[in-house]
């Protein structure tokens, strides 16, 4: 069959060139429907009022059948395709609705389904699934965003969701979640979460595990925002956050804020941890605010810094043999230098030679200080060492 007409382009009647209409369809309710109001030109329409008591598998508004043979041609059984031609013009290739009508119950099933059939060996596929491709300004620009594509080796798809090489502008996002709402003065919104679900046995049934990852925002004009990732309901064992490979973390402010790591438990009698290993010596460098240590493990090797040096040194000098002689090291450098003189320092002697006694030291500048000793005995006296702790607040 072939139509030619002109057309009718103006409002007040659906204008259909084309049409099969089954059981009294109404093809201006079934547009409007959807479209809340005005009227549509067709250069064909299908309109099916399916009744009470049908047995049939499927009612079709439409149906396309097709089968191939051929190796080089590209079998399509629906295509469609909308070209715009001026400044403004808007164009959608495909349109679907699924609607149902207000007071119903029960039962109810909306749906937009693509089936694919995979009948043989997995190997007999190169590629399948849903793809959108954004075409450039000539054939060898071809970016892919795919979903569902490549059937894996277990008879499943190989991946869910991709975003092809090159697809999405570095500066854009591969996967979006909108915000909840639009903020007011009153309000923030953050997004909904992006899921994973886990099934597990709690010992009497099959549970989701789930993870939410998910930004909050609190009240306010330019409120604070924290992204977590937490565990909202299922396995009541033991969870490990965080990569199972060697990484390095980095946290970093900007625009003049600083950074927090925070260790919280919310649940009573918990606690929160850091296990650090035993070859690791910088570990944490705790800037700011005074921090408290309690019941704390340092290991070895100690490194010495600002806040707190210990060392061994030889440094020594040997006193006149009267009671009451003293002598003065030479100076001393510290293992780390300090900012200043109004660091505090602690020496013990060892190795002793007669009866000599620590009674001063002098912080001679911010890299040395120096040692004062006196003999008790009418002997010389000297220390072979002093082990020492600088202290600085």
């Amino acid at each position: 069959m072939h139509v030619v007409n002109p057309g009718s382009f103006t409002t007040g009647a659906m204008h259909d060139y084309l049409q099969s209409i089954i059981n009294a369809c109404s093809e201006v309710v079934e547009y409007q429907s959807t479209q809340l109001s005005g009227y549509a030109t067709s250069a064909q329409s299908n309109c099916i009022s399916v009744p009470v008591g049908s047995t049939m598998g499927l009612a079709m508004g439409g149906a396309d059948y097709e089968n191939t043979s051929a190796t080089s041609t590209d079998a399509v059984s629906r295509f469609t395709s909308c070209r715009v031609l001026v400044n403004n013009g808007r164009c959608w290739s495909l349109n679907t609705n699924a609607i149902d009508v207000p007071g119903l119950t029960t039962g109810i099933m909306l749906n937009t389904e693509f089936d694919f059939w995979v009948n043989n060996p997995t190997t007999a596929y190169s590629t399948g699934g849903v793809d959108a491709v954004l075409f450039g300004t000539n054939s060898s620009n071809v970016y892919p965003l795919n979903a569902f594509t490549t059937v894996s080796s277990n008879g499943l798809w190989f991946t869910g969701y991709a975003v092809g090489r090159g697809s999405v502008s570095t500066t854009g996002a591969g996967f979006q979640v909108q915000p909840a709402g639009t903020a007011t003065s009153g309000a923030n919104f953050g997004s909904p979460a992006f899921q994973h679900r886990a099934s597990i046995w709690n010992g009497s049934a099959a549970v989701d595990d789930v993870w939410n990852f998910e930004p909050f925002v609190t009240a306010g004009s330019n409120p604070g925002v924290n992204y977590e990732i937490f565990h909202p309901s299922g396995s009541t064992g033991q969870l490990n956050y965080g990569p199972q490979f060697p990484i390095d973390l980095t946290l970093f402010g900007t625009d003049g804020f600083g950074v927090r790591l925070e260790l919280s438990n919310t649940t009573p009698g918990a606690y929160s941890k850091i296990t650090v290993p035993s070859n690791i010596t910088d570990i944490i460098t705790l800037i700011g605010a005074t921090q408290s240590l309690s019941n704390k493990t340092l290991n070895v090797p100690f490194t010495n810094g600002t806040a707190l040096q210990f060392f061994n040194t030889t440094t020594t000098c040997t006193t006149g043999a009267s009671v009451g002689a003293t002598c003065t090291t030479a100076a001393i450098t510290l293992p780390a230098a300090e900012a200043d003189t109004a660091y505090r320092v602690a020496c013990t002697g060892k190795g002793l030679t007669a009866v000599p006694v620590v009674i001063a030291t002098t912080n001679s500048s911010a890299t040395q200080f120096t040692i004062t000793i006196a003999a008790l005995t009418a002997a010389a006296a000297s220390f072979t060492s002093y082990d020492c702790l600088v202290g600085h607040n």
